[in-house]
């Protein structure tokens, strides 16, 4: 609806001056910009769009809108469109209205957009819907978010650990965004180090001087407080309307997170970003520092500098983009990064094998990326082995085995047979166990299959030997709109079926029934108790499987969530490793659940959030391909 208000100020003004309204919409995607533009009295309209699907989609509703004689559809990119008699724009336009942004803001090209479109297809005192756009950093501590960037040191008792060099610890990682719903990561997690700093303000209207497609700037801040300064918290701002009241909340769309405004609104298109710094620096409270900001033409970076180095340094020469150097970076993704770092994890995989490595032990990791190999060869094993079928993990292995002064211990290899696995000779198989094909938490079960091939001394010990699938019936606040049809929109004024349609009929034939989604950026409540679908012991060669059951349920369920855990079975105790809810006690009915910040968990959409009293599922397991098909109804 601001979208519409602007549209309506631009068109509004246009008739009161006496000239036409000529609108220009950039990646029409359904035409829903473009028929708000009819709907509002706009003389001429053209919309265009690259991807040639979209375009035959936006022709329909248009179409079924009875819009399709006021708009002129063009199936190409703005940076093709030609002004002319007989050509694509018969005049320049006098309204451009587009949304060519991302969670990056500049990502999708805004900046080359906007640029080509004021110099090539717009008049001189055009209107812009929106108008300009305002970058915002916030400098934070967060020890969660430093994880997901940094290696940290590896401890296995108060007086031994393993440590990294600088080239990993201060590797400055990728220069990829890092989107994520801040709104979910509460305050008490992280310090915020300064106040919150416009950075960059992007005025779209700008003819007379070009917006920069590379920029710089330094802002000066004083530290809130005491902390390392690891990562930066970014979200943007858009002015819809030159023509209303620049603070008026009516005409701005905000990113921001929930914890820094009330008037923040729940998206998954366009969420916050997390900008790693390379080399975090140590801040100290009331103390001044700049913040460096830089960006190309369609994305951001930073760096975090002192004062007095700030002054000595020329803010015009550009540091490169952040780009991982030490492999790591590029061999992991962030959430794996997350998990070779969790100090929960580790003191759990160190309490189980310790009692099992002496300086005679040879034993086997079946994972990838893990760091239960640098384990294992500090608590003294004589030779690990571990196999890592991707090229980049491999070479990852390799290097932190000699960084850490275990060359002669991890032997990395890069695949395995029956024949090589006997000459090993291996005490145990420990795995976490994770691999990078997987998408949904049990495509890890290949950790099964793989011992199961290759098993040839039957009294070799598994660890984990158990895995068990558990699900709850939930209520998600947000997430279940990602899977929601559009139907009509502002009012009923527009029907969008048609685009609801295409969707419907691609998700039939691409999509399983069931979404890996990381479920602590998308909360929930809970309608049941966990329940256990399935179970599996993994020293045993796998068998077709069919498990059902029924679950009570309160209240209107939208949703399951899915999750594995993984038992590793000790003379003592069972240790559990749960890719699931972050809890210690049993799960309750209304509880909003916190979720494992480092994995994805399997989400099942029920057809529509009915009351229902019970659930009932059935599960099938087909030992030839691992395949797993679930069916969950509602009673």
């Amino acid at each position: 609806m601001k979208y519409y208000k602007g549209l309506e100020l631009a068109i509004e003004e246009l008739h009161r001056r006496g000239e036409k309204a000529i609108v220009l919409d950039i990646g029409t995607g359904t035409g829903l910009l473009s028929m708000m533009a009819a709907k509002l009295g706009a003389d001429v309209i053209y919309a265009c769009e690259a991807f040639d699907p979209m375009a035959k989609c936006a022709a329909k509703v248009i179409s079924h809108n009875g819009y399709k004689d006021m708009i002129k559809l063009i199936p190409k990119r703005s940076t093709d469109l030609e002004v002319g008699d007989g050509k694509d724009l018969a005049t320049r336009a006098n309204v451009l209205v587009t949304e060519v942004f991302d969670t990056e803001l500049i990502g999708e090209g805004a900046i080359r957009t906007y640029q080509h479109a004021n110099e090539h297809l717009l008049t001189e005192d055009s209107f812009m819907i929106p108008t300009k756009a305002v970058y915002y950093a916030l400098i934070v501590n967060c020890p969660i978010v430093a994880s997901w960037n940094l290696m940290n040191p590896i401890h296995l008792s108060n007086d031994v650990s393993i440590r990294f060099p600088n080239a990993v610890t201060e590797c400055p990682g990728v220069a990829s965004v890092h989107d994520v719903q801040l709104s979910e990561l509460k305050e008490d997690q992280f310090t915020q180090l300064s106040e919150l700093l416009p950075v960059f303000t992007f005025d779209w209207t700008e003819k007379s001087q070009k917006i920069l497609k590379f920029d710089s700037i330094s802002l000066p801040f004083v530290s809130k407080a005491n902390g390392s300064a690891t990562a930066i918290f970014t979200w943007w701002d858009l002015q819809i309307s030159s023509l209303d009241d620049s603070n008026n909340p009516s005409n701005i769309i905000t990113m921001k997170p929930c914890w820094a405004g009330q008037d923040s609104v729940w998206r998954d298109h366009w969420m916050q970003a997390i900008y790693h710094i390379p080399k975090p620096l140590q801040l100290e409270k009331l103390v001044s520092y700049n913040l460096q900001a830089f960006h190309d033409e369609y994305s951001f970076w930073y760096q975090i500098v002192s004062a007095a180095e700030d002054l000595e340094r020329n803010i015009q020469r550009y540091p490169a983009p952040p780009v991982c150097e030490c492999g790591v970076h590029v061999a992991l993704s962030r959430s794996r990064l997350g998990l070779f770092n969790d100090p929960e994890r580790r003191k759990k995989y160190i309490k189980l094998l310790t009692p099992l490595v002496t300086h005679e032990t040879s034993c086997l990791v079946l994972s990838e990326g893990s760091s239960l190999p640098l384990i294992l060869a500090g608590l003294g094993a004589r030779k690990v082995f571990v196999c890592e079928s991707n090229g980049l993990s491999l070479r990852m292995m390799e290097n932190l085995a000699e960084y850490a002064g275990f060359k002669n211990t991890i032997v990395v290899l890069d695949n395995l047979d029956c024949e090589t696995v006997r000459r090993l000779q291996l005490d145990f198989v420990v795995g976490d166990p994770i691999f990078h094909d997987a998408v949904l938490p049990w495509h890890n079960l290949c950790y099964w299959y793989t011992f199961q091939k290759m098993l040839t001394t039957p009294d070799v010990k598994l660890l984990p030997s158990k895995a068990v699938i558990k699900g709850i019936v939930v209520q998600y606040k947000d997430l279940w709109k990602i899977r929601s049809s559009v139907g009509t929109v502002c009012n009923g004024d527009f029907s969008i079926v048609d685009f609801d349609q295409i969707i419907h009929n691609s998700s039939e034939i691409s999509d399983t029934n069931i979404d890996a989604q990381p479920l602590w950026e998308y909360p929930s409540t809970t309608c049941s108790t966990s329940f256990t679908l399935l179970k599996i012991d993994m020293t045993e060669p796998a068998e077709d499987q069919c498990t059902s059951g029924s679950v009570p349920v309160t209240g209107n369920p939208n949703g399951v969530s899915l999750w594995m855990e993984w038992i590793h079975t000790t003379e003592n105790e069972d240790i559990v490793m749960s890719t699931g809810p972050i809890t210690t006690s049993q799960i309750s009915i209304g509880e909003r659940l916190e979720w494992d910040k480092n994995s994805k968990q399997g989400v099942y959409f029920f057809p529509n959030s009915n009351p229902a009293s019970s659930v009932s599922f059935q599960l099938k397991f087909t030992k030839f391909d691992g395949n797993i098909q679930f069916l969950f109804n509602k009673i």
